[in-house]
């Protein structure tokens, strides 16, 4: 999350798995889940972080990547209705889940970025804001480029 030109991470073993669905209730719920989980000072490998968001508020721009998810795995806290609305959009694509989401993220720059923490990383970089370490970049370089899209 950046706010103010300061960033802050978390993370969690288990979060990822259902990153799409709670990123996709827009930035203050978003934000708010994130926030539950444990703080950590760097962004980890990109071949271990299997989804995650990036929320600047700043710029108002996101950056979104992960796997669906059965809803009954993984409820809690989430809108299951929502979940179930998100993984379908996700299932025809990168595009079509971020008009999904668009109505909860007016104003925003939405993309969808396989690079993943990668992707991260460039944000920050290219904001230079230090707050979060970062590693090189580990992302395969044959991966689709951002898909993005103007809530």
């Amino acid at each position: 999350m950046i706010r103010d030109g300061r960033a802050s991470a978390y993370y969690s073993q288990w979060a990822a798995l259902g990153c799409i669905a709670t990123f996709a209730d827009g930035p203050d719920v978003a934000t708010r889940e994130a926030s539950q989980h444990e703080p950590t000072d760097g962004l980890m490998d990109w071949a271990y972080a299997e989804g995650g968001y990036l929320i600047d508020f700043d710029t108002k721009e996101a950056i979104v990547f992960g796997l669906t998810i059965d809803p009954e795995e993984f409820a809690d806290g989430v809108d299951d209705e929502e979940m179930v609305a998100a993984n379908a959009a996700f299932a025809e694509g990168g595009l079509v889940y971020l008009q999904h989401i668009a109505p909860r993220w007016a104003g925003w720059k939405l993309a969808w970025d396989d690079h993943g923490v990668d992707a991260f990383a460039a944000h920050l970089k290219k904001r230079a804001i230090a707050d979060v370490g970062v590693e090189p970049d580990s992302h395969p370089p044959n991966t689709s480029p951002a898909i993005e899209y103007q809530a």
